[in-house]
């Protein structure tokens, strides 16, 4: 196991409407400690880089455990387990000033050399394989609609091996829950007159294949089902011209009451809102 701990401060550039630290800040912070284990255990940047060696994001999951605002100083704790096959699994926890946890990320990656697999440390026995830290993401049954987008890739985001770091594939899903909620007439008016709001608490990714930079790719975005005071949204990335799979997420939402700021069941009028794009509908109402 590799291990690191680093301490970052979040800026008011890290916020988002509700004046809260958005999830891609959090990824941005444990991202820079992966790379910060790997320099402290012989692969920096630069060695990294002179060697040809690629490394991307195969799984993340992410849970959402304290919300922080502009000017707090986060801990970042990094733990690595090296497996077979070029992957890496990342535990990482984010705590904030007072030692609360913030946030959570696992990560599965890949190291790669000339397209092949590439084994940066010596794989070690143990019971975490990776894949199996991961919840499983349910395909798409084609019982609803879904609401789709469609956005160019941009070339100024990509990082420093050509592609996209997790943030920024993260910030096209996060697009879609807004496109989504204009779709269907959850207007913020509209969530103040049911005394409602959503708090994302947190989301599984899952990348098939590397997202070009410049291509135009579409975003399907539905429900897969309510439970209770959660919802479940699910999005499928996909290639507009081929319909090749980018990359699959569901994440996992609050209900929460805004005069009481307490979790509740989806109002009624909400899910009648979203009916046609609820995948389980029946299961939902249970």
């Amino acid at each position: 196991m590799i291990t690191d701990e680093i301490q970052l401060v979040t800026r008011i550039s890290d916020l988002d409407t509700q004046r809260h630290v958005t999830s891609r800040t959090y990824e941005n912070f444990c991202l820079e400690g992966r790379f910060r284990a790997l320099e402290k255990n012989g692969f920096s940047l630069r060695e990294i880089l002179s060697q040809g060696i690629t490394i991307h994001p195969l799984e993340s999951q992410i849970r959402f455990l304290a919300q922080q605002m502009e000017g707090a100083n986060l801990k970042t704790e990094t733990k690595g387990y090296p497996l077979k096959d070029g992957k890496i699994f990342w535990d990482q926890k984010v705590y904030s000033d007072s030692g609360i946890p913030a946030a959570e990320i696992k990560t599965l990656t890949v190291s790669e050399k000339n397209g092949k697999p590439i084994d940066l440390f010596t794989p070690e026995k143990t019971e975490i394989t990776g894949f199996d830290q991961f919840p499983e993401i349910p395909d798409f049954r084609g019982t609803c609609k879904t609401v789709d987008t469609e956005s160019t890739t941009l070339y100024s985001e990509r990082n420093i091996f050509g592609g996209y770091n997790p943030a920024y594939l993260w910030r096209i899903v996060e697009d879609s829950r807004w496109f989504f909620s204009t779709a269907t007439g959850l207007t913020l008016d509209r969530f103040v007159e049911m005394d409602t709001t959503l708090f994302f608490m947190g989301g599984v990714f899952r990348f098939f294949h590397p997202v070009p930079a410049g291509r135009k790719v579409k975003v399907s975005t539905w429900i897969h089902s309510f439970e209770k005071i959660r919802s479940y949204m699910r999005h499928e990335v996909t290639d507009s011209e081929t319909g090749l799979r980018y990359f699959a997420v569901q994440d996992e939402q609050l209900v929460v009451s805004l005069t009481k700021a307490r979790p509740k069941k989806a109002p009624e009028e909400f899910q009648r809102l979203v009916g046609e794009y609820v995948e389980n509908f029946e299961y939902s109402q249970k």
